[in-house]
């Protein structure tokens, strides 16, 4: 326990360090010379808990682009971290910008944190959970897209895949239970974060059934699957909004605009020019140039350490194991 809290402690540490001078501008500056998008998950935040206390039932309705409704919509919700990080914040603080700024600094930290007790469940180390954490929180794309709060947000997913593992080994109800809320917490935090989570929880926890397969009984098939169908029920309530936007002539989009948008391979070799450990990396990508919106949105180099590590621990690894990253991998870069 008390080497847990000195890796909290750490991770605390290292998010400050990392986006400073940020610390000292809580109340009146951003993080990412992109501020934009920044200022929009301010107010998004700032709606949520608005919205949740004056008119729940029309969440969506949101104080723009009137008379339009389900404007909220237009833009992610970030409703979980506006309601559990941002609420109790604002209750305090009572200024949105110093809000939004301390739950990027609080994501960014649960992110390395939860992240690390995900991965000390599976490998039982504390250097190499520490290391995994480290790298899942401060990869190079995610200070690439720091006013992208929805990049910071991934932090209940570790949770989620730490309860689903802690069940199918188990065996315990209130394991199944919180696995349920994490994932669900998870997809209700935005709609690109949600994506990410179904397949990174769907190709972990198949791989873990087909190992675990003769352990299990029917019964805790059924918890599973009925805790991923309740789910997936609540996400398909709340995110109709968005549905029957899609259905609107001038929010339908074509195949071919969902493949522009879409990451290529290149994307994964590109940095971001601010980096002073790969910047010289950054001239790879010559076709977008620092200011355009291609270069703040097409950037996912996920670093060169953290890739070199992975790819000795797939081919080092036991069979079952190494199958299970290599889905994740290949679902991650075609999807």
């Amino acid at each position: 326990m008390k080497t847990h809290l000195r890796v909290l402690l750490f991770f605390v540490f290292a998010s400050l360090v990392l986006t400073y001078p940020l610390v000292l501008h809580l109340r009146t500056g951003v993080a990412d010379e992109n501020y934009v998008d920044s200022l929009l998950a301010t107010w998004a935040i700032r709606w949520d808990i608005h919205a949740l206390f004056t008119q729940p039932l029309h969440f969506f309705d949101a104080n723009i682009f009137w008379p339009n409704g389900n404007t909220l919509a237009y833009l992610e919700h970030f409703f979980a971290p506006a309601i559990l990080l941002g609420l109790p914040l604002w209750l305090i603080i009572r200024e949105p910008l110093f809000v939004y700024n301390l739950v990027l600094l609080f994501s960014l930290t649960l992110l390395g944190f939860f992240f690390y007790l995900l991965a000390f469940r599976l490998t039982k180390n504390h250097w190499a959970a520490l290391i995994a954490g480290i790298a899942y929180a401060f990869a190079p794309y995610r200070f690439a897209h720091m006013a992208h709060l929805q990049m910071f947000t991934l932090f209940f997913l570790p949770l989620a895949l730490f309860f689903l593992d802690l069940f199918i080994e188990k065996k315990r109800v209130r394991d199944i239970f919180l696995f349920w809320l994490f994932f669900l917490l998870q997809i209700l935090t935005g709609g690109y974060v949600a994506w990410i989570a179904l397949l990174a929880t769907f190709s972990f926890g198949a791989v873990k059934l087909v190992i675990a397969w003769r352990t299990l009984s029917r019964r805790n098939l059924a918890y599973l699957l009925l805790a991923v169908l309740v789910c997936l029920a609540i996400a398909f309530l709340f995110y109709r909004p968005y549905n029957e936007l899609l259905q609107l002539p001038h929010f339908s989009i074509s195949y071919d605009e969902q493949l522009s948008f879409s990451a290529s391979f290149r994307d994964y070799l590109t940095v971001r020019g601010i980096n002073r450990l790969y910047s010289w990396l950054a001239s790879l990508k010559l076709w977008t140039q620092p200011g355009t919106w291609e270069y703040y949105e097409t950037i996912l180099f996920p670093g060169l350490i953290a890739t070199a590590l992975a790819i000795i621990g797939v081919i080092w690894h036991k069979a079952k194991i190494r199958f299970a990253f290599l889905l994740m991998v290949v679902l991650g870069v075609f999807l």
